[in-house]
């Protein structure tokens, strides 16, 4: 397909140059064509640049938040509890301490070694209110829970922002 062009542009410069070469006294030109790919013609495809908010570090951080942090649209929360009665609308503790299980989807952004499911971590509430601090034991993940609010069926909603995993070392 590609010769087959090479050789009609050829062929149509050849046939031209001597009506262009009465307009102007010199005309010069040149194909060449290397062609070490198939002959198949690449297939285009529109492409849009996007911000990727999982590589881009502090993007976006609340001014509460310590150090630098990381999160993407991905790493949220809603919370809820099961009851007998079915599922009830719920919110964390907004004065004491509480244990709660980091699901797989958002633990595997965590940049750290990743501990055994499910991950336990304890949640304190930190920052302005609504908002808190969270860390497993060891090298677990750790980092701040952000209140994005109310989803539109009514569930409170917390965005993850994970810290940089601190590795320790062993005695001997």
């Amino acid at each position: 397909m590609c010769k087959t062009l090479v050789f009609l542009a050829v062929t149509q410069l050849l046939i031209c140059a001597p009506v262009m070469a009465q307009e102007k006294s010199l005309l010069y030109g040149n194909v060449e064509m290397q062609d070490n790919q198939p002959t198949e013609m690449p297939v285009l495809v529109e492409q849009e640049a996007q911000l990727d908010l999982a590589q881009a570090e502090d993007a976006g951080k609340p001014s509460w938040i310590e150090g630098s942090v990381y999160s993407n649209a991905k790493m949220k929360m809603r919370v809820w509890k099961r009851m007998f009665a079915g599922i009830v609308k719920a919110d964390l503790p907004a004065n004491i301490s509480s244990q709660l299980t980091i699901k797989d989807k958002v633990l595997s952004f965590w940049k750290g070694s990743i501990p055994k499911y499910p991950c336990k971590v304890t949640c304190k509430p930190f920052g302005p209110k609504g908002n808190y601090r969270f860390y497993a034991s060891g090298n677990g993940p750790r980092g701040y829970l952000e209140n994005t609010g109310r989803d539109e069926e009514g569930f409170a909603t917390y965005r993850y922002w994970f810290e940089k995993p601190q590795y320790l070392s062993k005695s001997l």
